[in-house]
Formats: C-alpha cells, structure tokens, sequence
C-alpha cells in the first residue's frame, strides 16, 4: 500500500489502533488485579531465583516456580512467604512477605519476629519477650501462651492468653488460666426451702426439687414444690433461698402447674422470696404445685 492518505489506508490503520488499544486495557486491568497467595520455600540456594511451591501445588514439584524475593528478608528452605501476584498469572509473581523464619537471627530487636510453630517450643525466655516485643505485643512471661500453649507452665503473673493446644494442660494449669481470665467457677447446689404463707399455717407441703447456680455475684434458681394442704394458710406464699446467698431486690417468675396453670411473679429479696399470681391475686387451694426460676444478684 502506496498511499497512506488513501480511504483504505486510514481503514487499515484505525484497525490496527482499535486492537492496539484493546491489547493495552486488557494490559492495564490484568496489572490492576493484584493477589496474593501462600507458598513455602523449595530452594533457596539462589538468591535471584528462590524455587517456591504453592500449598496447591502437588509434592512432585512439577508446578513449582522460580520468583524474585523482594521481601528484604534472607530466606531459607522451609520458609512460608506470602507472593504477590497480577492478572492471575504466576509468571510474574514475586515474594513480599516471609511469614515465617526459622533461625534465632530472627529473634532480635531489629528482626521481623515471626517465627514458625515448631520454634516457638525451642526459644529461650529472652527469645520470647522479644519476639513478643517486635509484634508490638505487651511483655510477658511465656509467649507460647501467645501462640501455641502446653509447654510452659502458667504462673498467676502471666497474661492466661491460651490458644487451641490448650487441652494439653492439666487441670490445675486450666483453673490458673481461668483465675487470669477474671473468669469466676461455677458453683452448683440445692438446698430444702421452708415454705410459708404471709398469714396462717400451711399443714403439708413437699419439695420436688430445688436447685442453685451461683457464677461470680449473680446466683440462679430452680425451685419446685406442692401445697398440698394449705391449712389456714393465706396471702402470698414465701420460700428461703439457698443459705448465704440473700438477694438484692429482684424479680423471678414461675407457674403453677397442676390446678389453674397461671403464671406467678416472685420477689426476691434478703435471705427468701414470696410468689403471688400474675394479677397479684393469691386464691390458693389445696393441691397446687410451682415451678419458679430466675437470677438475682446477691446481696
């Protein structure tokens, strides 16, 4: 083609920048979409080409690839890094981020500080207040309470940070975890209410169950009984709470479950409680059983 002012000319060339300029924005978006995945280090014998295998990768090695390593740490065999790649092509991956050292080089106030699981076991007291101080973590004694558990012993002075190899801890070691928690036992009883009514004497009355929960300062009841002779019993009807556990004012609820089936509101307050129906009435009659439960907060 002579002429380059021709019709044809500027045809043929529009074509060519059309594909051009299409070849240049599937270029701009594949750079734009970055990702990262984990690999572990093959071969790092060559620092300019270090041989890394995705965790995806078959152990065959046949999809292993060669990267750049821009991490600015040395690296090692066996070290997990972080690559970073674009547009979904590993070609032109490189390695970012070691995630994990293996060398008590790394253990020092200039070092990254990430280490692997297995060398946390093996790190000196003053390896682990380091590392814990270049994660920026505050000091403490064992930083296996940090990041793996069960080896050291746990002192009231440590932080009772523990993570899933925590069932490897004996049952003394779990309890001080808990104490440096601030996390309070439970405590489970029951205890034999006396059951009373605002006036009279009630004649016959029997206990099915009564139950108690207490965590910390807050105490929860589980409480059943039957009136089966009220006598000349009347007005609200009153239990005991379990012994030393009096109650700041509070309210519980119940139902009386074998005659009229109403609900029943209960006061807790001091050492015992009083149950009347849901409208405040209290037309009791012989044979009628309750079913009560509900916390309050110990006096």
């Amino acid at each position: 083609m002579s002429d380059w002012t021709s019709s044809e000319a500027k045809e043929f060339l529009d074509i060519i920048r059309g594909e051009m300029e299409k070849v240049v924005r599937e270029q701009v978006v594949r750079q734009s979409l970055s990702s990262t995945c984990l690999a572990v280090v093959i071969d790092s014998s060559d620092p300019s080409a270090i041989i890394v295998r995705l965790l995806s990768s078959p152990a065959d090695g046949s999809q292993d690839l060669s990267v750049r390593n821009k991490s600015g740490s040395i690296l090692e065999d066996g070290d997990s890094v972080w690559l970073q790649y674009w547009g979904g092509d590993y070609t032109n991956a490189y390695i970012a981020v070691r995630n994990m050292g293996d060398t008590e080089a790394d253990i020092t106030a200039t070092g990254i500080g990430a280490i692997s699981f297995a060398e946390v076991q093996t790190l000196t007291p003053g390896q682990k207040t380091q590392a814990l101080s270049n994660a920026g973590a505050a000091s403490v004694e064992h930083a296996s309470q940090h990041a793996v558990g069960g080896g050291d012993p746990i002192a009231p002075a440590d932080i009772g940070a523990v993570s899933v190899e925590a069932y490897t801890y004996s049952d003394a070691q779990k309890a001080q975890i808990q104490a440096n928690l601030a996390v309070p036992n439970a405590i489970y009883g029951t205890w034999t209410p006396t059951i009373t009514m605002l006036s009279g004497t009630i004649t016959s009355y029997s206990i099915s169950y009564a139950q108690y929960q207490k965590i910390g300062n807050f105490v929860t009841i589980n409480v059943g009984f039957t009136i089966s002779n009220k006598g000349t019993g009347s007005g609200a009807i009153y239990f005991t709470l379990p012994p030393g556990l009096n109650a700041s004012r509070s309210t519980l609820y119940g139902r009386e479950t074998t005659i009229s089936g109403k609900m029943v509101q209960v006061l807790a307050e001091g050492g015992s409680a009083y149950a009347v129906y849901y409208d405040n009435s209290s037309a009791w009659v012989n044979g009628v059983a309750f079913v009560i439960t509900g916390s309050y907060k110990a006096a």
